[in-house]
């Protein structure tokens, strides 16, 4: 039974997993960012961040693991525990503690430290996103010239005809035309 696999279950439905006599792991959501230096565009995620003053027990940990283990409540209890013994021994001799799809857990100036691992997002609204790459792309810029377009407009012609033999019939039939520039020639006859 991994305990670590159901706070990262846990942490996808809820914003806070406590661990009893432990700490909390709370999930915050994070929107859409740009890495500009990377030239990456991330989707929307959910930090966790570990607080170890959140240790009282709210049985949202224990209750998971009698409906998925079929355990008693007790028993659920026992284990975890266990579970954190083992973790503090590991925590105390230098270790690390790795928390299934979440990151580690290590001891960093008498304090514990939490590193969110960014290989998965607990964000279930994000599901199958990825990061996109920006790609930029040069293209020779030519001079372009705008021109006025003419709009073609329709008049109905309701005299007197019912409605379903109306026919709409255009006011003006000329075709577009694009007006060239005028181009003057000056003779060279030295004349200016």
């Amino acid at each position: 039974m991994q305990l670590d696999f159901y706070i990262a279950r846990l942490l996808e439905n809820h914003d806070c997993v406590i661990v009893p006599d432990f700490g909390g792991f709370i999930g915050n959501y994070e929107p859409a960012r740009i890495d500009t230096v990377k030239d990456i565009i991330y989707p929307p995620a959910k930090s966790v961040l570990f607080n170890p003053n959140l240790s009282t027990n709210d049985g949202l940990l224990g209750h998971e693991l009698v409906k998925s283990e079929k355990l008693s409540y007790e028993e659920s209890l026992k284990f975890i525990r266990e579970k954190v013994n083992e973790w503090r021994k590991t925590l105390d001799t230098g270790g690390r503690i790795n928390i299934a799809e979440l990151g580690f857990l290590y001891r960093q100036n008498e304090r514990v430290v939490f590193e969110q691992s960014r290989e998965v997002n607990l964000l279930l609204s994000a599901y199958g996103l990825t990061p996109i790459k920006i790609v930029m792309k040069a293209e020779n810029v030519s001079k372009t010239v705008l021109t006025p377009v003419k709009e073609k407009r329709a008049v109905s012609i309701t005299d007197q005809t019912p409605k379903e033999n109306r026919k709409s019939i255009p006011l003006s039939t000329e075709k577009q035309e694009k007006e060239e520039p005028v181009v003057r020639e000056i003779e060279r006859t030295g004349e200016k």
